[in-house]
């Protein structure tokens, strides 16, 4: 009976040995994917991370009121277009073929279109090729490398060529989504962000001063330190608004002192009426870049000219945001007396208005009475 027992009991070991085996080889081989999946969603997250001061010098040179608004919002852009993304309900687990790169592809053609020449908005390609440089520096080293030699091109058209080739590097090798088992691996191991969204969200449009920090104080100094370098025409519109001793300016007023004193721009025509034509093409972007900004709201109303002219009746009305113009003791003290003058006035007409209808009440009360 014993040797039956044993003779029953070694296949049964063997078995069991052989699939504890198999089934250790299997975990094995399923941690090695997980790792390797974990280890290209790691690598694509920082490859896309290290990109985004290249992404934020691209947008503000090609979009002309995007320098001005909060960086945070421009690096988003790019995030929330490539960020993987659950799959909707119904539609099945997540596959490469179903994620969506029309958003990313769309910002990028814009931002190409702009560097061609082809948008309203001019390019400082030089600008933009210095700008790179520090912008660059978590890049690759050989992407670093193709901007050495592109910085001392004499040719602008030459530039903008080289420029656009390097951006579609960037692009192939830095803004791509996440696909196959790293993105599913991504979502999996990512925790649910909405609630931290909301709470990033409310400390930064929550705490006192974030409107001037944010929008106010880059629209002052402008893309250039103080005294250096060339103002641009959306700092220089909103420093004329900002001298205005009063809430509102006449457009024409503002249109005039730009066309005098703002700085030429890069390909300025020489005829006085080209010229004319490209400063109030220029005025006219930074005027509509500060109402989409909320900093000044046009309104219509008879001009400081007469109503001679298109835009004689516009004035601007600047956003306080919070801000009073205090002006000296004696204009506040002066103000204070033609209040309590004009009070006292609208007392007396109330009294004597009052006196006059006791008056006719007095003179018709008999005549109801008969």
């Amino acid at each position: 009976t014993n040797r039956l027992v044993a003779a029953w009991r070694e296949p049964a070991a063997a078995d069991a040995a052989a699939a504890e085996e198999a089934a250790e080889s299997s975990r094995s081989a399923a941690l090695g994917r997980i790792a390797e999946a974990a280890a290209e969603a790691a690598t694509w997250r920082l490859r896309l991370y290290n990109s985004l001061p290249v992404w934020d010098a691209l947008v503000c040179e090609a979009e002309c009121h995007a320098r001005t608004g909060p960086r945070l919002h421009r690096r988003c852009r790019l995030l929330n277009a490539l960020w993987p993304k659950p799959a909707a309900a119904g539609a099945g687990a997540s596959a490469p073929g179903a994620v969506d790169t029309s958003e990313a592809q769309r910002m990028f053609d814009v931002c190409m279109r702009a560097l061609r020449g082809e948008s309203s908005h001019e390019v400082n390609v030089r600008g933009l090729a210095q700008d790179l440089v520090a912008a660059s520096s978590s890049l690759d080293a050989a992407l670093r490398a193709e901007l050495e030699p592109l910085r001392k091109l004499h040719d602008e058209q030459a530039m903008r060529d080289e420029l656009q080739a390097w951006f579609l590097k960037v692009r192939d090798q830095h803004w791509q989504p996440l696909t196959g088992p790293a993105r599913d691996f991504f979502l999996s191991c990512m925790a649910d962000a909405g609630e931290l969204a909301a709470r990033v969200r409310q400390q930064l449009f929550g705490s006192s001063g974030l409107t001037s920090k944010i929008i106010l104080e880059p629209l002052s100094f402008g893309h250039h330190p103080p005294g250096r370098g060339r103002v641009n025409d959306l700092t220089f519109v909103w420093r004329l608004l900002e001298i205005c001793r009063g809430r509102r300016a006449d457009v024409v007023s503002l249109w005039r002192a730009f066309n005098e004193h703002a700085p030429p721009g890069p390909g300025e025509a020489a005829s006085a009426a080209a010229k004319t034509a490209q400063r109030r093409r220029r005025f006219g972007n930074a005027m509509a870049s500060l109402q989409l900004m909320g900093v000044l709201v046009p309104r219509g109303g008879p001009g400081a000219d007469g109503g001679q002219g298109k835009t004689s009746g516009w004035r601007a009305y600047r956003r306080t945001f919070g801000r009073l113009w205090r002006g000296s003791k004696a204009s506040a003290a002066a103000a204070a007396e033609a209040a309590a003058a004009q009070k006292a006035e609208l007392d007396a007409m109330v009294e004597a208005s009052t006196a006059v209808v006791v008056d006719e009440e007095t003179e018709v009360a008999p005549d109801n009475a008969a």
